[in-house]
């Protein structure tokens, strides 16, 4: 079986769930802390447009956000990211807010 998939932090199978799509997979099966789990539940909530990922890989950030949409050639230009990584969640919170700083300048 493939990784598990989660919407919000609640486990659901691929494909399933209440007519929406997964907002977050991992690549094993690790355990989420109770802070990591209000984390995600809040960046589900706030960034709908994101797909997150926990991997669990050597070298790699542990926490991604993935965009469901490309951006523009101007909103690549101006900085914003079709993925980002970082090391914790609460990173991955503070850099998704800085992308929707640029994103908000250029009036997006």
């Amino acid at each position: 079986m493939g990784p598990v998939l989660l919407q919000g932090a609640r486990p659901v199978l691929p494909g399933s769930g209440p007519g929406t799509r997964p907002t977050h997979s991992r690549t094993r099966d690790t355990t989420m802390t109770d802070l990591e789990r209000r984390l995600l539940d809040v960046l589900v909530s706030t960034h709908p447009g994101w797909r997150y990922e926990q991997r669990d890989l050597p070298g790699l950030p542990r926490w991604w956000a993935i965009r469901y949409y490309p951006l523009r050639p101007d909103q690549r230009e101006a900085g914003a990211r079709d993925a980002l990584g970082r090391t914790s969640l609460r990173r991955l919170v503070s850099a998704l807010a800085r992308h929707d700083e640029i994103l908000h300048n250029l009036r997006y």
